[in-house]
């Protein structure tokens, strides 16, 4: 639930959020014209995007690029408020800020990054502190200074061991991309992210992603999932000393219980006597 919610506007934009979340929250918001920062004052997240899962823990941030994304806030154990600041770089406001002139420091990125975590830095949470100060005294606050420390944050950023990395997420705001299917399918076929979540990650209606998902991979998206999910268990469970449970999670199925009637329906025999069967085949 968001408790607060506080901000700030250019160009009738939302440029600087502040928000207190208690308890956990899973959101799925869309930057598809913008790229976003996301700084974790107090809490920590686990962000889905179509390439990666990112986790950011107390004080950590992350930059992402346009897209839709999948956010799970999650308050620390001995937290019951969760304070989250979110930056959002709109092209047009960086043009401006820029002079309608793409900045020197932009160049494509060789991976695809679609977010990239930036680790503790006191750089950065003393930018959150100069944010705070604002928030504080709203009264100071023009469109010049949130200029400023628009164009403060991305020298910032540009200071940190992400740069390059950083160089190519920026880049994405002039020259945008898409990932493809198959690498969007590849990055989260052994997490939880559902079939509704892939869906709108790869920009897809329902009918749409189900249907280039079978022209793509000749079987329909569940079957296709469930099959290498299947293949990939049965490998853990001859090669690896992981329990039930833990392969169970590893491939993106938080109920162990479902996991192993699934597997059974695959293979026609428990997960447990998969193993010992396998192992015992295997016995120099």
């Amino acid at each position: 639930m968001i408790l607060s919610h506080q901000y700030f506007r250019l160009q009738d934009k939302t440029v600087i959020e502040k928000l207190q979340i208690k308890g956990s929250l899973r959101q799925s918001p869309v930057f598809q014209n913008e790229a976003c920062f996301l700084y974790f004052k107090e809490g920590r997240s686990t962000l889905i995007t179509p390439t990666e899962q990112v986790y950011i823990e107390t004080k950590e941030s992350v930059l992402l690029k346009c897209g839709t994304y999948f956010a799970e806030i999650i308050n620390n154990a001995n937290l019951d408020i969760s304070e989250v600041y979110v930056i959002h770089l709109f092209p047009e406001v960086l043009k401006e800020i820029y002079k309608n002139e793409i900045p020197e420091f932009i160049k494509v990125a060789e991976r695809p990054y679609f977010a990239k975590k930036i680790p503790e830095k006191n750089l950065i949470t003393q930018f959150i502190q100069s944010i705070e100060f604002y928030f504080e005294n709203q009264q100071v606050v023009s469109a010049e200074l949130l200029h400023l420390k628009l164009k403060e944050l991305i020298l910032l950023l540009l200071e940190t061991d992400e740069k390059e990395t950083i160089k190519g997420l920026f880049d994405h705001l002039f020259s945008p991309r898409k990932v493809t299917l198959a690498t969007l399918v590849q990055t989260h076929l052994f997490t939880n992210c559902s079939l509704q979540e892939m869906a709108a990650l790869a920009g897809m209606s329902m009918s749409t992603f189900k249907r280039e998902f079978k022209l793509h991979f000749q079987l329909p998206p569940a079957q296709y999932i469930r099959e290498k999910r299947m293949e990939k268990a049965a490998e853990l469970l001859v090669v690896s000393h992981f329990s039930i449970a833990e392969i169970s999670f590893q491939l993106g199925y938080e109920d162990s219980s479902y996991f192993a009637r699934i597997f059974h329906q695959f293979y026609q025999m428990s997960p447990s006597y998969y193993r010992s069967l396998h192992q015992i085949e295997n016995r120099p």
